[in-house]
């Protein structure tokens, strides 16, 4: 089959090949950073959760809803 490619073929094929593995490469790789989460565990009691849970809204990485929501679940499991 590869014997009848003349130079330039045998190029666009290798490309091809290339292209496949790098994207197969970034999907990996988005894949098992998206799992790993950042890396800190969870604090078990109530009043740290609740502590980190205000510093993510105070730098605004969690909405005013998802706050409320996160701290009433929290208040229900006092």
């Amino acid at each position: 089959m590869l014997g009848n490619l003349q130079g330039y073929h045998v190029l666009i094929v290798l490309a091809v090949v290339v292209v496949i593995a790098a994207l197969i490469v970034v999907v990996i790789f988005s894949l098992s950073r998206r799992n790993t989460g950042t890396g800190e565990p969870v604090p078990s009691d109530p009043a740290s959760r609740m502590e980190q849970l205000t510093l993510l809204r105070d730098q605004w990485l969690i909405s005013e809803e998802e706050f409320e929501a996160k701290r009433l679940e929290l208040l229900r499991h006092l």
